[in-house]
Formats: structure tokens, C-alpha cells, sequence
């Protein structure tokens, strides 16, 4: 009967807190525009004045808090452009490329070809590029290697 007692106070106190919650939402919903209106009307409405804003700047010029010395401005270098198609590129001289033989295992496809360029041995696979020097393609007689946009073939050294 004690718990009964409790129940029929809180709930009505718990209705009542709720209601004023909701009531001042939507109070604060819907603003009462005619307080507004008629505060310009008596008078009691001023503007604030807006002021000129202050312009400042900021110096970069101090002292590096680890050396101690002020930084010293960068020198900036003016660079005149030149029109490329003027300037006609040193042509690079094809390296000397000599096709030793290709080395494949037993049974599969794989080819991997024996090239000295420049003196220097090196295996190249199909796609390979060394210092510029890409294989285009190879068999057992001769392969094709491009250098700088030049195609050349090379027959097996003997």
C-alpha cells in the first residue's frame, strides 16, 4: 500500500516537469516577434556601432631560438625561358650492344637473353630496361633493343 502512495505523488510531479520542459521548446519554436516589434517602436532598440577594424602584420623576421642568428632572406634566381624547339638535344650515341646468347631451362617458355652493354654482361628478359636500354624482342639469332626512341637489331655474336 506504501508503494501505491509513492507512485500517485511522483507521477503527477513527473507529468508536471515534463509539460513545463515542453513548453518552453516550443516557446523557444516560435519566438513572440511582436516583443521585437514593438521594442524598435518605443525606442528602446540601438544598433551596435561597428567600429573600423584595426589591420595589422606580422613581421617574420627574428631569431632562430637554436642557432641564435636572424634569417637570412633567400636570393631568388630569375630563369629566362628558352623555346625548346629551338635547342636542338645532343643526341646521346647508341651504346655498344653486343647479343651473346639466350638462356632459357629445359621445358618452359621463358627466355632470358645474354647482352653486354657498354662492356657490362647483363640477363634481360622481354621488357627490360638497363641504363636506357629496353628488349623489345629476341629469338635464338637476334634481338631488337630501343634506346632513346631508336630501334635497333643486333645479330648474335659469334
Amino acid at each position: 500500500m506504501k508503494n501505491k502512495k509513492n507512485i500517485y505523488i511522483l507521477l503527477p510531479a513527473v507529468l508536471i516537469i515534463w509539460g513545463i520542459v515542453l513548453y518552453k521548446i516550443i516557446g523557444g519554436l516560435s519566438p513572440d516577434t511582436q516583443n521585437f516589434h514593438t521594442m524598435i517602436q518605443e525606442g528602446k532598440f540601438t544598433p551596435k556601432i561597428i567600429q573600423q577594424t584595426d589591420t595589422f602584420f606580422i613581421q617574420t623576421n627574428y631569431r632562430d631560438p637554436f642557432l641564435g642568428t636572424f634569417e637570412q632572406k633567400k636570393k631568388r634566381t630569375v630563369r629566362l625561358r628558352t623555346n625548346t624547339a629551338l635547342i636542338k638535344k645532343e643526341k646521346v650515341p647508341f651504346p655498344t650492344i653486343v647479343y651473346k646468347g639466350i638462356v632459357s631451362p629445359k621445358g618452359k617458355n621463358k627466355k632470358v637473353f645474354l647482352i653486354s652493354v657498354n662492356g657490362q654482361q647483363h640477363l634481360f628478359k622481354r621488357n627490360t630496361i638497363f641504363n636506357n636500354v629496353k628488349l623489345l624482342q629476341g629469338n635464338a639469332q637476334k634481338i631488337t633493343v630501343q634506346f632513346q626512341h631508336q630501334k635497333q637489331t643486333f645479330q648474335l655474336a659469334k
